[in-house]
């Protein structure tokens, strides 16, 4: 259920940036990683979401088909290297264990961050980093919190 609701805000997350950016692609091909997931308890999650929204976000999920939803094994889809890198760098931002003496690991985010999604002033953090349930709500110390609150990423271009 944790990885059903997590793949939901990240749906929403991306329907969002769709609708602020001004993609307006037919049906977005979404491609999650083949493991160990009961997917069709995922595709009825979403479908359910998406018939009847209960929160303003929900209403972003209408781009997406989740019966056109597929799997595919990292080696068969290099992307799916690129979302861990993303899930990574921000997981390392608060990960506070004692095998890393207790100190987060901003660096990685913040080599990445100018390719995240964002608002039209390029600020990530609510577009491109969904903090659940707010920025607060992480515990995080608080260099991190400004870091996340200080970073910008690149416009996308329209051609």
């Amino acid at each position: 259920m944790f990885y059903n609701k997590c793949a939901h805000y990240l749906l929403e997350c991306v329907g969002r940036y769709f609708a602020i950016s001004g993609f307006d692609a037919d049906e977005p091909i979404v491609i999650f990683e083949d493991r160990n997931h009961t997917f069709d308890t995922l595709i009825r999650y979403i479908g359910k979401i998406k018939e009847n929204p209960q929160h303003e976000n929900a209403t972003y999920l209408r781009k997406f088909n989740p019966f056109g939803f597929v799997t595919r094994q990292k080696s068969e889809e290099v992307l799916l290297k690129f979302a861990d890198l993303a899930a990574y760098s921000t997981y390392q931002c608060v990960n506070k264990i004692a095998s890393n003496f207790r100190i987060p690991e901003p660096r990685y985010l913040m080599e990445i961050s100018k390719r995240f999604g964002c608002d039209s002033n390029g600020i990530i953090l609510g577009t491109g980093i969904k903090c659940i349930h707010n920025l607060e709500a992480l515990h995080a110390d608080e260099d991190i919190k400004r870091l996340l609150l200080s970073l910008r990423a690149t416009l996308p271009t329209r051609n």
